[in-house]
Formats: structure tokens, sequence, C-alpha cells
């Protein structure tokens, strides 16, 4: 047996996969008539989240009741260890923060290096709205350029004009020719190039 608050409370963690500790209710109406200290049954949304106001069936004894109480999911997310202006690589740490503050959006990986599309303050949540990943290599980098036929490869130097991500497509100039070319960008530093 336990109190309505409990019984909510025990609901809304299993179904998020946290601790009973890391749920908060607040706002929880009178259950008028209601023994408090039942065999509560609880119908949480089938949609949308379970943080905020949150209409919630609560059942005892042969009563049901709507309810809408205020509740919040507390959860370990990465957020930014310092403030990160954009196009700046974000050092990630983490932090208990309420689910509000993620206000739906999903949190990144932390075990992964982002970059900040966004001013991000001091413990600000680290999403995929605000970050992108981070290139394996910056633009304006020096790079080995090469061209291959068979078993010949032509190498030349040169830079990178964007950022670059193993195994996307890249434009690089050509510092022997300063023309601007595209290739596939194949990491440590070498791009394979195509043909003009």
């Amino acid at each position: 047996m336990m109190t309505p608050a409990d019984a909510l409370r025990d609901a809304v963690a299993q179904h998020e996969g946290v601790a009973p500790a890391d749920v908060q209710v607040a706002d929880l109406d009178t259950l008028v008539g209601a023994s408090y200290d039942a065999d509560w049954q609880v119908t949480l949304p089938t949609s949308g989240g379970l943080c905020g106001t949150v209409r919630i069936i609560l059942a005892a004894g042969g009563h049901r009741y709507a309810v809408h109480p205020q509740v919040t999911v507390f959860r370990d997310v990465p957020v930014a260890a310092t403030a990160v202006v954009p196009g700046a690589r974000v050092a990630i740490v983490t932090a208990r923060i309420a689910c509000t503050a993620l206000d739906g959006e999903t949190a990144v990986d932390p075990s992964r290096a982002w970059q900040a599309r966004v001013a991000l303050p001091a413990g600000a949540p680290v999403t995929m709205a605000r970050v992108g990943a981070w290139p394996d290599l910056q633009k304006g980098a020096q790079v080995r350029l090469e061209a291959r036929a068979g078993a010949l490869t032509v190498a030349a130097p040169g830079q990178l004009l964007q950022d670059g991500f193993t195994g996307s497509q890249v434009a690089v100039l050509n510092l022997a020719t300063h023309k601007v070319l595209t290739g596939t960008y194949e990491g440590a530093s070498v791009v394979a190039v195509h043909a003009p």
C-alpha cells in the first residue's frame, strides 16, 4: 500500500528508466473521498513526454481520478563545462538536471567531440540542436592530395577549404596549381581527389 504520490512517482520512474528519487511530483490534487493508503493503479499518457503538467489517471478502491500534477524527471545529461562561442569545441561534463531544461531536445553522446552551433553558457545542456560533430580535420588544414589510377598515385600539397569528416566530400585547394578540386577526405590528412 502506498500514497497516490508515491504510486505516481514509482510509475513515472519505471516508465522513464530512472530511480524514484529522480522523479519529483508537485501540485497533486486532493483526491476527495480517497483512501491515501491504498493499492493505487496509475495510467500514464501513451503519447507525449512525462515532464511538466501531465494528465494522469489514478485508480483505487473502485474510484478513478484524473489528475494534472507537475512532474519533473531528473537525469544525468551532458552539459557545457565552460561558456562556448559558436564554432568552438565544446568541453563536456555531466550534470543532473531537470527534463524541462532539455525542452524536448535530444542530448548528445558525451564520448564524441562536438562543435557549438550557438553560444552555450557554462552548464547549458549539450543537445543535437545546439551542436554539430567536431570535424576530423578543420578548414585551412594542410593535406596531401592524391590522384590515383591503378597502381599509380600522383600527390601534391593541398589545403582544406571546408571542415573535413572521414569519408565526406571536401573542397581543397591544390597548392601547386592553385586550382580548387573536390575529393574524399580519407583521414590521416589525405584527400583522394577526383578528376576535374
